[in-house]
């Protein structure tokens, strides 16, 4: 992955080239990016750059041997870390990265170092898991970087979602972290800065990410063939809220519309009319679907939530809506109010909190949606 390869983030590629040709590199760096906003071809690019034989001040030479092997993601020295699961997980012997590291290598390729990690999660079929980063995993990482540098440089480990540490995982990474061997660097890639554990983020250099401007966004769609025109490139831009995978995701989703939309869609029209029989048989199809479908499905509510309640408060310019989506926003605005939107996000919360908690799914999403009944049988008193 080359600089030139990420869309936006000019000044963050300057600072990292910066420290690069001084040899002031930190050993421990956070990336701190928004889910698919470019924190991970950041984390790629910038071990091309350190392991590049002939840099330019710009970039990576990307012919070099070096450059070879970090696009083909086999470079030696370069050791990637990721959270992994199986769906039938053996306690005596739980997957670590290499195990999946094949199927990584190929899912960065694919996505072009752009990805959500429900997509990953997806890739994994791990039916109603979560990926996490294991205890075995961090030893596994030790006993890797202490071994001498194939190619007499850098020891680089990627770390993706350092936030899905065990504790102890956690506890032997901090121990690398701050003995680490020579000539070692640590790039840990995070989504929920907040939530990677604070002894380690202390003692990395942190590195925040804005996310990329509306117009780079709707400019790459354009020379991408990702939309046909620029009333639409703009339109995906803004809806994407900065993300260059919500961008693709929202593209691609113009051509061929999103399941989970089709599956809100349902379920409000259902609650809106307390459709009891329905919304019983939308929670029997649904359920099956499996526990990440769900924590889709209630993110992609909540922002659909809130585009609403932006348009009936005449809030259009800050309501980042899909263009599959509109009709629904517009006719479900007015039910949305100061009032309820506090009772919707509510039971959001709630739902999204039981569904961490392995709690029955089938049991949740009935409770839910009859709750979502009550609020829009007031909501259509209030405007009455």
């Amino acid at each position: 992955m080359l600089f030139s390869q990420i869309i936006g983030h000019d000044k963050i590629k300057k600072q990292l080239i910066a420290s690069s040709v001084s040899g002031r590199i930190a050993h421990a760096q956070l990336l701190a990016s928004a889910e698919g906003g470019g924190g991970y071809p950041m984390a790629l690019a910038y071990a091309t750059y350190i392991f590049c034989k002939n840099p330019t001040p710009t970039d990576a030479c990307g012919v070099c041997s070096e450059c070879y092997k970090m696009n083909n993601l086999e470079h030696p020295d370069c050791h990637m870390v990721f959270p992994v699961n199986d769906a039938k997980t053996q306690s005596d012997n739980p997957p670590t990265s290499d195990k999946y590291i094949s199927q990584w290598r190929q899912f960065i390729t694919n996505n072009h170092g752009y990805f959500t990690v429900n997509q990953w999660y997806a890739k994994l079929a791990i039916e109603n898991k979560q990926g996490i980063i294991r205890r075995e995993e961090a030893a596994q990482l030790y006993g890797k970087l202490s071994l001498n540098s194939f190619e007499g440089g850098y020891k680089i480990a990627i770390i993706y979602l350092p936030e899905l540490f065990k504790n102890e995982a956690a506890n032997a990474l901090l121990k690398i972290i701050e003995e680490p061997p020579a000539k070692t660097l640590f790039i840990m890639v995070s989504e929920n800065p907040d939530n990677v554990i604070t002894t380690i983020r202390s003692r990395a250099q942190y590195v925040p990410m804005r996310t990329v401007e509306d117009d780079v966004i709707s400019q790459n769609l354009i020379s991408q063939n990702l939309a046909n025109n620029p009333q639409l490139a703009s339109k995906i831009a803004h809806s994407a809220m900065g993300s260059w995978a919500n961008a693709v995701a929202i593209a691609n989703q113009n051509e061929n519309k999103s399941p989970i939309s089709d599956q809100f869609t349902a379920l409000m029209r259902l609650c809106y009319l307390s459709d009891y029989l329905g919304i019983f048989q939308w929670v029997e199809s649904f359920v099956p679907l499996g526990r990440e479908a769900h924590k889709e499905f209630a993110t992609f509510s909540l922002a659909m939530f809130r585009n609403c309640y932006m348009k009936n408060l005449g809030l259009n310019k800050l309501a980042f809506v899909v263009p599959e989506a509109e009709v629904f926003t517009d006719k479900f605005a007015p039910f949305v109010g100061g009032k309820q939107i506090e009772q919707f996000v509510e039971q959001y919360e709630l739902l999204l909190r039981d569904l961490a908690q392995n709690a029955n799914a089938k049991i949740l999403f009935t409770h839910f949606a009859l709750s979502l009944c009550k609020i829009f049988a007031q909501a259509k008193k209030d405007i009455a």
